[in-house]
C-alpha cells in the first residue's frame, strides 16, 4: 500500500498535463506541487465488471509503483489510467511495463 504522502488527492487538475500511452495504460503527468511524487490509479468498469477484479489490478499497479519510488528523479504528480490490456498481465509484466514507461517519460 502506498504511503499517504505518495497518494494523489482527488482535487488535482490534470488539464494541461502531458499524456503518454502504452498498451496497458495511459499516464498523465503534472508538475509536483509537493516535495514527494504522488500517484493515483484509475480503473473503469469496462476493464472488469467486478470490484474484486478492479481492486486486484489497482493493488498490482501500486505494488509496482512502490518499487519505483526510490528511483524517482523529480517530484511529479502521476495519474495512471488502466486500459483493457492490463487484465491479462501478471505482476512482473506490469512492473516491467511501468518501468519502461517511466524511463521514456524520464521520471526515472
Amino acid at each position: 500500500m502506498l504511503h499517504k504522502k505518495h497518494r494523489l488527492p482527488s482535487n488535482i487538475n490534470f488539464g494541461s498535463s502531458k499524456i503518454f500511452f502504452s498498451n496497458a495504460f495511459s499516464i498523465k503527468i503534472a508538475q509536483g506541487q509537493s516535495e514527494f511524487s504522488r500517484f493515483g490509479v484509475v480503473l473503469g468498469k469496462k476493464i472488469d465488471k467486478r470490484a474484486v477484479g478492479r481492486n486486484k489490478i489497482k493493488r498490482l499497479i501500486r505494488s509496482s509503483i512502490e518499487k519505483l519510488i526510490p528511483k524517482m528523479q523529480k517530484p511529479s504528480e502521476v495519474l495512471i489510467i488502466a486500459r483493457a490490456g492490463i487484465r491479462e498481465m501478471n505482476n512482473s509484466e506490469v512492473a516491467s511495463l511501468l518501468t519502461e514507461s517511466f524511463k521514456k517519460i524520464k521520471l526515472i
